[in-house]
């Protein structure tokens, strides 16, 4: 009887490894396959058809992972848009399963479901007419005395969440949120200029409140060294946050290609140079050069996105005005193909620019200012925030419209501790009790200010309020 039930389940057994065997040479040969938007629908279908058979016949006597019945619930809704689609999916279940981490880890089906068109739910190669909102704010900082207020005695740790409190409904509002992080996570001690390194919790907190990539090639990169590259990348990989510019080793150079709601971004970043320090030895930070950035669009068209996207840490501190080479870089880029240039250094804000190159709306923010920092000067205690909405129809994607919005940092002094929160413009006249009369003034300032100054110089580009804020 032992016998008999030996060569039952060792019977069973192979049975099972064989189904496993089999249904891995389904899944691999399909993701070695290409597809493109010219097959019938039947053909994408069958590719789905083997993807559940894997899905079902995959788990050993019969029970499936947690990580199958995630992918298998939305899998059904997955649109293929081009023919790197597929390998995606497929490449990141085998990723995701590979890792056997916690449920907290399986974020694949949340990328299956921000490539499905709304309320689409047929397989099919012809894109849906969508939009996606594209938001832009100017230099995340960290100077010491927002790293001193930003500690709580209670748990003997930091935490920024409040500096974000009033901003937070319009970043998280937009499809994808942008921001040039402008210091490292290097560990202690914490500082801020003129070697930034600010505590890992900023970067769980600006997931939190909404941010979804961030800028890292700056003056600042090379901060902290090595370490602080590293450092820097490992936090923002694991709490999520996408990210380009600097990089651990020439192989991992790469442009940030970001799919939204069946539209595909191609985003690169370029700095000026890292205030005179060495970048480390197989590390890279990018840096501008005309060379370079062309390598880099011409790397982003070869993978078919919809919107090239350059962000560049460039131009004169505190001027308000665009430099020639500024102005010379951003037709480059316009003219080798980028459609959306974001500026920043410059700490305040100069002019935007929506026009028509070559037939093709594009769209260029000299500097969008300081979106958070301990600069207290005129012009220099705020931002502006970029709007942007693209538009597919007929599966031709285009930038469609373009608006600003102003912030202005808030010192708050009156109070027991300092501390520091980002005020959306549309609060002035609503926050009577919390702001002193010399606190009203300075954002009554700033926004005259900056009003007057885009006002008279953007193009194409008028002042709105796409969230609600309040």
């Amino acid at each position: 009887m032992k016998a008999k039930f030996t060569v039952v389940f060792f019977f069973a057994l192979f049975f099972s490894l064989s189904l496993r065997s089999q249904n891995y040479k389904i899944y691999d040969k399909i993701s070695l396959e290409s597809f493109n938007p010219s097959l019938k629908k039947k053909h994408i279908k069958h590719s789905f058809d083997a993807i559940t058979l894997w899905l079902d016949s995959e788990p050993f006597f019969g029970k499936r992972t947690i990580a199958q019945n995630k992918i298998s619930d939305s899998v059904s809704n997955f649109i293929i848009t081009d023919e790197g689609d597929i390998d995606e999916l497929l490449s990141g279940i085998k990723h995701r399963i590979s890792l056997k981490k916690t449920e907290k880890s399986w974020m694949v089906t949340d990328v299956i479901k921000e490539w499905r068109c709304k309320g689409d739910t047929s397989f099919s190669s012809t894109l849906c007419d969508t939009d996606l909102s594209l938001l832009f704010v100017g230099d995340i900082m960290q100077h010491k005395p927002q790293i001193t207020a930003a500690f709580r005695s209670d748990s003997l740790d930091y935490d920024f969440l409040d500096n974000f409190k009033y901003i937070t409904p319009i970043l998280s509002e937009a499809d994808l949120s942008f921001g040039n992080l402008e210091l490292t996570f290097g560990g202690k001690p914490y500082q801020g200029y003129p070697r930034f390194s600010s505590p890992d919790i900023l970067a769980d907190n600006l997931r939190e409140v909404g941010f979804d990539v961030l800028f890292t090639a700056n003056n600042h990169s090379c901060d902290r060294g090595e370490k602080g590259i590293s450092n820097t990348i490992n936090v923002l990989d694991s709490t999520g946050l996408l990210h380009t510019g600097t990089f651990l080793s020439k192989k991992d150079e790469r442009p940030l290609i970001i799919r939204k709601k069946g539209i595909k971004l191609g985003v690169l970043n370029y700095t000026y140079g890292t205030n005179g320090l060495p970048i480390p030895e197989n590390q890279v930070v990018n840096l501008i050069d005309t060379v370079s950035i062309e390598k880099g669009i011409n790397k982003v068209k070869q993978q078919n996105c919809d919107q090239i996207i350059v962000c560049l840490h460039w131009g004169w501190e505190y001027k308000r005005s665009p430099n020639s080479e500024q102005v010379r870089l951003a037709n480059f880029c316009f003219e080798k193909g980028a459609d959306i240039v974001i500026g920043s250094h410059p700490h305040v804000i100069q002019k935007m620019e929506l026009k028509k190159t070559k037939g093709k709306k594009r769209f260029v923010a000299y500097s969008l200012g300081n979106f958070i920092s301990n600069q207290r000067d005129r012009y220099r205690d705020g931002g502006a925030t970029a709007l942007i909405k693209l538009k597919r129809e007929s599966g031709n994607v285009k930038l469609d419209t373009v608006n600003y919005l102003l912030s202005w940092t808030w010192k708050e002094e009156n109070v027991e501790k300092i501390n520091y929160k980002i005020l959306p413009g549309s609060l002035y006249g609503k926050m009577e009790d919390s702001l002193s009369t010399a606190d009203r003034k300075k954002f009554k300032k700033f926004l005259n200010d900056s009003k007057k100054l885009l006002d008279k110089e953007n193009i194409g580009v008028p002042e709105g309020h796409y969230f609600n804020a309040e």
